[in-house]
């Protein structure tokens, strides 16, 4: 508990015991797993205060606090501080910062941030990647989403459900139904597992394009990998039969009968 934590440290300075980085970290990373961002904040200038020197354990966990806070500014802010103190970032770091970005939707902060790390030599990995897809494909910029992802390929790193889904996410926003079944196509090939929210991009984006058959298609595999749905696959099921509805008169009663009865399934 990150209150605990405090005690312990006010009792540490009561009793003259003098904190070094590592005390700083830990409780910084206490802070930081209870979600206390304003909270290690106020520890991180203390530490300043104090003349500690912060090393790239202390930045990463800071950073990643302010990328799970939705605080980037904060987070970009930290990077900057991190460079004025002369703190090597990593891997860890860079992804992170791209993270935060990603989840405001700030894809061409968040390429900018990989420029960077590629021009100090650090090494992306598979989650950089896959969070630099993510925030490309948000804003519905597939086509970078699809560099970014050829470009993950050239440098040999292996994607993963999450950078699949990724991409597969940014064609459905962005119309791209055929391209996202090609990729589904590949992953299953190359033998990476799809989860919920592959599936639900894939029927999205059948649904989008007008491809019920398709859509249908994904559910039955669905099923028989056994993964389940959730609230998001019903609503797009509903919102498919509905639009298809409204185009084949014919084939609407049996089409979303088929359709509820996957919907009851899942």
């Amino acid at each position: 508990q990150w209150e605990e934590a405090l005690k312990m440290f006010e009792v540490m300075k009561e009793d003259n015991v003098e904190p070094d980085t590592i005390t700083y970290n830990a409780l910084i990373s206490a802070c930081e797993k209870e979600g206390q961002w304003e909270e290690a904040l106020k520890v991180f200038k203390a530490m300043k205060q104090d003349n500690i020197t912060p090393d790239t354990i202390t930045y990463n966990a800071l950073i990643s606090m302010c990328e799970k806070g939705k605080q980037f500014n904060e987070a970009l802010k930290l990077f900057e501080s991190m460079k004025e103190d002369n703190v090597a970032p990593n891997t860890i770091t860079y992804s992170t910062l791209i993270s935060a970005f990603e989840k405001e939707g700030q894809w061409e902060e968040a390429l900018k941030v990989f420029k960077a790390m590629k021009e100090d030599n650090i090494a992306p990995d598979t989650i950089t990647y896959s969070a630099l897809i993510s925030a490309c494909g948000k804003r519905g910029q597939w086509e970078e989403a699809l560099k970014v992802f050829k470009a993950m390929k050239e440098d040999n790193i292996a994607p993963d459900t999450i950078t699949y889904s990724a991409l597969i996410s940014a064609f459905e926003k962005g119309g791209q139904w055929e391209e996202a079944l090609k990729v589904w196509e590949d992953m299953n090939e190359a033998g990476i597992p799809a989860d919920i929210y592959t599936y639900n991009a894939l029927i999205s984006a059948c649904e989008k394009g007008d491809q019920w058959k398709e859509a249908l298609k994904v559910l039955d595999h669905m099923k028989a990998v056994g993964v389940p749905g959730d609230d998001h696959t019903n609503k797009v099921l509903i919102r498919a039969s509905k639009k298809y509805g409204a185009h084949q008169w014919q084939n609407v009663k049996e089409v979303q009968e088929r359709m509820m009865r996957q919907m009851n399934k899942l």
